[in-house]
Parts: structure tokens; sequence; C-alpha cells
């Protein structure tokens, strides 16, 4: 909606909702080549309904293509890359996962050469803008926050296996920004590693692991969480509220389809 208003209104109105988007702090709104980029806290959560949405029947049955088409447009309009790769890759994976034969395979390999052919000089190139876009500040202060992190952690033996402990800042101020005081980081997880240190970090991977094939045993729904985790890691999305939403919404989703409870869609 922001984006036809936006398309609509012009310029003008443009510059006051971004002004009004950034003093408020809850990201940003700017003009990207030919459309809008709406980057707006919440966006995180849009990605993963859209792949949730192949595990059960989230939207109305009769609207199904076109809430997806909704949400996937959404997803582009944020302008996050991470987004746009995590939706590739379980496309990717939902497409090969369920093959039952050889000629189901050569067919469904020959359609996706067929269509990498068709459009993957697009995707080059837009990669490759990407690319060219986050390779100074983006990438810059990415690569700044992981070496003041990873050298807070590995100061001497004891934080680097036990962690700096909970709540620890890097008190410095660099080109960037200052990190006086600071817990929100781009790279969310190394922040958790340099609180944790590798022995409690490693451990509260692996009991996510058992976790998952404990309590999500569907394999639809796995690839769900495994997409999510693929764009949060890259973003300040892990271990806050939106996970805590995603495994919520991932483990009722499991419970409607262990039980087989029916779709509260009409057909």
């Amino acid at each position: 909606m922001a984006e036809i208003f936006l398309f609509l209104f012009g310029e003008e109105y443009a510059k006051m909702i971004r002004n009004y988007v950034q003093d408020k702090g809850i990201g940003d709104v700017y003009f990207y080549g030919f459309y809008y980029k709406v980057q707006i806290k919440g966006n995180a959560i849009i990605p993963f309904i859209y792949m949730l949405s192949y595990a059960i029947e989230l939207f109305p049955l009769k609207c199904k293509t076109f809430f997806r088409i909704i949400y996937l447009s959404a997803i582009f309009i944020a302008g996050n890359f991470a987004y746009l790769l995590a939706v590739v890759a379980f496309h990717c994976v939902v497409y090969f996962c369920n093959i039952k034969s050889y000629k189901m395979l050569y067919k469904r390999l020959f359609i996706g050469l067929v269509i990498l052919f068709t459009i993957g000089g697009g995707i080059i190139s837009y990669i490759d803008a990407v690319f060219e876009e986050k390779k100074d500040e983006s990438n810059a202060m990415r690569i700044e926050q992981a070496i003041l992190l990873l050298e807070d952690l590995s100061r001497n033996p004891i934080t680097l296996l036990g962690g700096a402990g909970l709540g620890n800042t890097v008190d410095v101020t660099t080109h960037f920004r200052s990190y006086v005081g600071a817990t929100y980081y781009e790279l969310q997880v190394l922040y958790i590693l340099n609180q944790l240190g590798l022995v409690s970090f490693l451990v509260f991977i692996l009991v996510n692991i058992l976790f998952v094939f404990k309590y999500m045993p569907d394999t639809k729904i796995k690839m769900v969480y495994a997409g999510y985790i693929l764009y949060a890691v890259t973003n300040p999305y892990i271990i806050d509220t939106n996970q805590v939403v995603v495994i919520i919404t991932l483990l009722s989703a499991q419970y409607q389809i262990s039980n087989h409870l029916p779709s509260i869609w009409k057909k």
C-alpha cells in the first residue's frame, strides 16, 4: 500500500514519509531506480509468511495465488537481498524435495535449466547491482562490527570460551558510528556469540537443532524455519521478538499438521 501511495503522490510526500520514518527510528523509505524501497521494522515477517503459505493453508484457497503475489511483491519492495535469497533457496528446495523417480528428476532439471537460462542474466545483473550498492558503507560496517565483536571476544581465553557476559558492550567510536552502550548490530548473531562465548554458543545451536527435529518433524515446517534463519542470521532479526513469533507460529502449524486439523478456509 505504501508503494502504491508513493507512486500516486510523488516525491514530495516520499520525502515527508522518509523524514517521519527516520525520526521515529522505524526504518527507511527511499526511491531506488524505478521503485521505492520500503524498509520498515516488521518486514522480516513478510518472507516467513510467504514461505509458510507453502506448508499450510494460510491464505483463502480461492485467493491463494493472489496473496502470494502480493507478499512476493512486498519482499521485493522491502529491498532486502537476504529476503530474496532465502525465498529463492526455499523454492529450489521445494522444487526438488518431492521427486519420486528419475523421470521426474530429469524433467525438473530440464525445466530448471530453461528457467535459469531465461532469467539467469537478469538475476546476475541484479545480484551484481546489489553487491555494488552494498560494497561501500553497508558491507564495510558489517566487516567493522565483525572485527570489533570478535576482537572483544578473543581478548583472553576465558572470554573466548565463556563469553564476555550477557549485556556486554564494546565501547568504542569509529568512522561509521558510536558503539558505546550499543546492543544492536547488523550481524546480531556475532553479538550473541560475543556474549555467550564459543562453548555456550555451540550448545545453544545444538539445542536449537534438537528442538527443531523433535517439535517440528514435518519437512516443510523445517524448510520454512531454515529459510527464516537464512535471512535472519545476516540481519539483526535473530534471537529477537521476530524469532519468538516465528517459533510459536511454526509450532502451531506443526500441531495443525500432526493432528490433521481441517483448514479454516472453505474449498
